[in-house]
């Protein structure tokens, strides 16, 4: 693989729980649902980290969990919204890349089992709409890929446990993601202080009286 090019790795969200009400996938776009990323993302985002030490890895998938992309070794992350169809989830990443890495795209794509479809299922449609090859990673070999423009279907015998960088949470923490995407919440967002929330701290005895009084009236009828 020609040093600095880019890699591409889709991550999976998936849902750590479902809503009672929910009745299809499209529901949870609705609802207050808590995303993490699948086992099998992880591996393939490992495996592009170690196919060149100077590749540009970048990760592509829901907003959700795209901090815990960067903090566990990303270069750079691409936000796609969420989807069930491997379709129309590869071609919101179709839309998101420039007409000279369409077609010398490389794709390293988990097996994805426990996620709303299967990593191969992306992977040969990933394959049909780029143009491009298809390789089985299955012994999960740290060998170089020789050439441009395929998507690897990366193997995971779920073995491997995934610990985020600490080095990297500041840089994971700095990046803006679009908030249009971001459904629910995941343990690396960001938290932000609440605006106009009165606290006592050092205030003097009458700025104290005067900030439970405006606080009584609330409930006065």
């Amino acid at each position: 693989m020609p040093e600095g090019s880019k890699v591409f790795v889709y991550v999976q969200a998936i849902p750590e729980s479902v809503p009672s009400k929910a009745k299809s996938f499209v529901d949870l776009r609705e609802a207050t649902t808590s995303f993490r990323m699948s086992h099998s993302s992880k591996v393939a985002l490992e495996r592009a980290k170690n196919s060149s030490s100077t590749n540009n890895v970048i990760a592509l998938g829901h907003s959700s969990i795209l901090r815990e992309a960067l903090a566990l070794g990303a270069d750079n992350v691409i936000a796609l919204p969420l989807c069930d169809d491997p379709l129309v989830q590869a071609e919101r990443i179709k839309e998101q890349m420039s007409e000279d890495l369409q077609s010398s795209s490389i794709f390293f794509v988990g097996e994805n089992l426990d996620g709303p479809f299967s990593g191969s299922s992306l992977c040969g449609v990933l394959s049909a709409l780029f143009d491009i090859s298809l390789e089985f990673d299955l012994k999960n070999e740290q060998k170089q890929l020789e050439k441009n423009g395929s998507v690897v279907l990366v193997r995971d015998d779920g073995t491997r446990a995934f610990n985020v960088n600490i080095r990297r949470l500041g840089i994971a923490n700095s990046k803006e993601l679009p908030q249009s995407q971001v459904i629910g919440t995941n343990l690396l967002e960001r938290k932000e202080p609440a605006k106009n929330s009165e606290t006592i701290g050092d205030r003097s005895p009458k700025e104290i009286a005067s900030m439970i009084s405006r606080r009584l009236r609330r409930f006065t009828v």
